[in-house]
């Protein structure tokens, strides 16, 4: 990250006669290069930097974190500009509220194959055809073993593909007959 009094210092790089090595440093080359060759727009480019300096100091780290990958602390540019909001959503199902903590009469008793089939198809036409282990757990209740046992069966069977989700890369089932 850059910063101010560094930028300070290279702007005192004009009295030597190199105008605009503050502005190179700060990732600015075409308007650095131009302050180069004209001696900073002729003094006068040159000294409005002055005042300028920090906000290009704060802009460039801005950029850098966001380029990193670095969410930058909620805070005003020196110029009062603010800075766009990174709002990250990072789920595309809607949360889920309610979690089955323990197991119901139900799951108790020993599902059969037919059963399950049909639980994951009812979830799989809520979800537009598509859906992994987890999304399915989650809905349906079921343990792990019993919906990977369902979803093999119906693998084998035909009735689904398997297939990978292309934004996060995990695992989908696609129920071909519904979409």
């Amino acid at each position: 990250m850059n910063n101010v009094p560094t930028s300070y210092l290279f702007w005192l790089f004009w009295l030597a006669g190199c105008a605009g090595i503050h502005r190179i440093y700060n990732k600015k080359y075409v308007s650095g290069l131009f302050w180069l060759c004209t001696w900073g727009v002729f003094g006068i480019g040159q000294l409005l930097d002055l005042f300028l300096i920090p906000d290009m100091v704060e802009e460039h780290n801005w950029k850098m974190q966001r380029r990193l990958g670095m969410t930058p602390q909620p805070n005003y540019l020196a110029g009062g500009f603010h800075a766009p909001n990174q709002i990250y959503t990072p789920s595309v199902h809607p949360p889920v509220m309610e979690v089955n903590q323990g197991k119901s009469e139900e799951m108790k008793q020993r599902l059969s194959d037919e059963d399950i089939m049909v639980r994951l198809a009812q979830t799989a036409s809520n979800h537009n055809g598509r859906l992994s282990v987890t999304r399915a757990v989650i809905d349906t209740g079921m343990t792990f073993e019993q919906v990977e046992r369902g979803l093999q069966i119906m693998l084998e069977k035909g009735y689904i593909v398997m297939d990978n989700d292309p934004v996060k890369g995990h695992i989908v089932y696609d129920f071909m007959d519904i979409s």
